[in-house]
């Protein structure tokens, strides 16, 4: 696959501190030295997560929304790697994959103006481009019997992830997602608003649970449309914080009797008030708890918007939330 950039050794000693190489997380993580076919090449390797990044804002500037994720997997993949090798209880059943190689695209959000409506529809346009270059990847890391985590893009990569792995086990997927946004606008040309609608609408996506909802922004046809499909559940922002535990007892009755993936739209961490260098308890408590699931299918951390204040705190609790997700799974 062409747009596939593999994370190779090279990479791994280029990102890794001098002189503590030894200690590290990235001298037992597992790599591939060379790509023929994702499948073919990951099926028979002795791991259980297949790490991999979307550097993309398309998808978040066909919303008209903040861009910055595209920053994302190239900080926390020289984080993760240079953690303590003993942070993560099973490192050598985890593999970095790379990234998909989205630089032309987003090149081109260099000329695009985001008042202009011609702008937006081409950008539009460029987003079902990543969808398909998303949906394989995930297809074949599911159909090798594998766990992806994905990390980076906006909301948007939420349908191609949600595609890829339909089609991989032959049937729809439940998803847990703890956002403050639905998801759910209308199918209007793909953005980082409406990834679920449409992995619903196309018969990839069964049931949903939307935690942690900002209802008060939330445009009121969207939460009419919500309330009239019974596969769909949401909690408010004020519910998660107050009754989390509630509220994950109806999410797991909703999502877990079927393989499941979760979402995590880090943009929720704006509805809370917490110390800059940690991400919120409840948030902590539905990772953990869902990761503990035989039917957990996916991870995916999107909308990590980095800018030059922000940069090491978003990194480091991205990079927090996978390797809590990777020990809560190998418990």
């Amino acid at each position: 696959m062409d747009q596939l950039i593999l994370f190779k050794g090279q990479d791994l000693e280029n990102l890794t501190k001098k002189g503590s190489a030894n200690s590290k997380f990235g001298t037992q993580v597992q790599l591939l030295s060379s790509l023929t076919n994702i499948y073919d090449d990951i099926v028979n390797l002795d791991v259980d997560y297949v790490i991999f990044g979307i550097p993309e804002d398309l998808g978040n500037f066909a919303n008209s929304s903040k861009i910055g994720a595209f920053k994302t997997w190239k900080r926390v993949v020289k984080n993760l790697t240079n953690l303590n090798r003993n942070t993560i209880t099973t490192p050598k059943k985890v593999l970095i994959l790379g990234h998909l190689d989205f630089k032309k695209i987003q090149k081109k959000l260099l000329s695009y103006n985001p008042e202009r409506k011609k702008d937006i529809a081409k950008a539009r346009r460029k987003v079902e481009l990543i969808d398909q270059k998303v949906t394989y990847v995930v297809h074949q890391i599911i159909k090798a019997g594998k766990t992806p985590i994905i990390i980076g893009g906006g909301p948007n990569n939420a349908y191609g992830i949600l595609k890829g792995a339909s089609l991989a086990m032959n049937k729809r997927l439940n998803c847990v997602n703890l956002s403050s946004q639905t998801g759910f606008m209308k199918k209007e040309g793909r953005h980082s608003g409406n990834g679920f609608s449409y992995a619903y609408a196309e018969g990839f996506l069964k049931n949903y649970f939307i935690m942690g909802l900002n209802t008060e922004t939330t445009a009121d046809i969207v939460l009419k449309t919500l309330n009239k499909i019974k596969a769909v559940k949401y909690c408010s922002i004020q519910d998660f914080k107050n009754k989390s535990n509630k509220q994950i007892r109806r999410a797991t009755k909703l999502v877990t009797a079927t393989p499941f993936g979760l979402e995590i739209d880090y943009g929720i961490l704006n509805s809370f008030q917490e110390a800059a260098d940690t991400y919120p308890q409840e948030i902590n408590d539905t990772l953990t708890h869902f990761s503990q699931f035989s039917e957990m299918s996916y991870l995916h951390i999107s909308n990590a918007i980095i800018d030059s204040e922000n940069k090491k705190t978003v990194t480091d609790n991205v990079t927090n939330m996978l390797v809590d997700f990777i020990n809560g799974n190998s418990n």
